[in-house]
This record gives C-alpha cells, structure tokens and sequence, in this order.
C-alpha cells in the first residue's frame, strides 16, 4: 500500500475528497520512488482522486499491467468539514471527539471511519483472493491506509493515530486465506 506523493494543501487543509493536484517537488519524489519499485506487479490499484491516480501513474509508468481506479481505496467522505484548515477544525468539539473515538465518531454529512475501513479492507481481502501469492499494489490515502493496518494488526480505530503513514511511504501486508500480517509500516520510498 503507498500513500500518495505531497499535493498543494498538504498538512493544512482538510482536503478530503477533494482534488488538488501533486507539488511539483511531490512529482519529483514520486519519479525517484519508481525505480525502487518491482519490476512487476499482478495487479496495480489506485484511488480515483488526481493525487493518487497522479502518483500511480508516475510509479507505474514501466508496469506491464494497467493500474485500475478502485472506489474502495478512495478517501474518507469527511462531509461538512472538507476543505475547512486544521486550525479551524482545532476550535469545533466534534473534530476533537472524530481524533479521540474513530471507532464510533463520524464526520458530519460524511462517513464513519469504521464504514471506510470495511470498505478498504474489504477489497484488500478481495484482491488477495483474486491474485493468490501474486504481488499486488494500491496508492491509497494515510488514513485509509491507517484504517487497513489496524484492522489486520488487530487494533481499534481509536489507535489509528499512534503511527505515521507519511507521503508516499510504503506498508506492506501479506493477505489470504491464512489471514493476514503487517510486514512494514510507513518505508520511505523517497
């Protein structure tokens, strides 16, 4: 799983499923990251927001198999609070209460965390089953990714904050029928 390369609003605003596009400096570190990557994948999965389908496409330019846009690795529907800056967010109680309870919180007008987290987990079981022992890759937001890591470590999504999933970082899990297991969590790739 790769979190998307840096886009313009990064660690002020509250972007969400909104659709900035990468920093140039984020395109760079993407083109960098690629060569780092295996020659081949059996399948290549991305969000359907421009800054993850931006960085898939730089990442896996060389791949022989397409990179597919998938519903399930798409953003959390944070409703009434995209696009607002995390300094105003600090002042509203409920922002307060979605950072301490993610297993129970739910974005005003959006989606629950644990409603996202079913979803991407979900396909990552489903994909394992589609592509047994084959090596598979999906550019995904940092807490879609955080969800997905907690639910395979076992923990509750009151935890999803205790571990960083930088820009375009790279965690690693192993699914199928035995389960699944974390092998990595937030490498750098640039």
């Amino acid at each position: 799983m790769i979190r998307h390369a840096p886009h313009g609003d990064l660690g002020t605003t509250l972007t969400g499923r909104g659709d900035p596009d990468l920093t140039q400096a984020g395109r760079q570190s993407a083109e960098t990251a690629r060569t780092g990557l295996p020659d081949a994948f059996a399948g290549i999965f991305t969000s359907p927001l421009p800054r993850a389908r931006q960085t898939a496409a730089i990442l896996f330019q060389d791949q022989p198999v397409a990179v597919e846009r998938e519903e399930a690795l798409n953003e959390i529907d944070f409703g009434a609070w995209m696009g607002r800056t995390f300094a105003e967010l600090d002042a509203d109680p409920r922002w307060q209460n979605w950072n301490r309870a993610r297993s129970s919180a739910k974005a005003p007008a959006g989606e629950s965390m644990a409603a996202a987290q079913a979803r991407a987990s979900g396909f990552v079981r489903d994909a394992a089953n589609r592509f047994p022992g084959e090596q598979i890759a999906m550019v995904s937001h940092s807490d879609i990714i955080r969800a997905i890591l907690c639910d395979f470590l076992r923990l509750s999504l009151d935890s999803i904050l205790n571990f960083e999933v930088a820009p375009l970082s790279l965690s690693r899990i192993s699914a199928g029928p035995h389960g699944g297991r974390v092998l990595s969590v937030n490498e750098r790739m640039a």
